[in-house]
């Protein structure tokens, strides 16, 4: 038995649909999330209170 609980944020490593950049963020972002790679501004993920919605293809959950 866990006496302390466990976050349920994670990181996670994705995909933009729009150029292929991977990136690694936060999945409870606060901010607009654009995408980093070269001349391309994709909405990778937008925040909703709680949990971001994420726009972008989801490789890894990392920990």
């Amino acid at each position: 038995m866990d006496l302390i609980p466990q976050p349920k944020s994670k990181f996670l490593k994705v995909k933009c649909p729009e150029c292929s950049h991977e990136m690694i963020i936060f999945n409870h972002a606060k901010t607009l999330i654009t995408c980093q790679g070269e001349d391309c501004e994709h909405i990778i993920a937008e925040p909703a209170g709680g949990k971001a919605y994420i726009e972008a293809e989801i490789l890894e959950e990392l920990d």
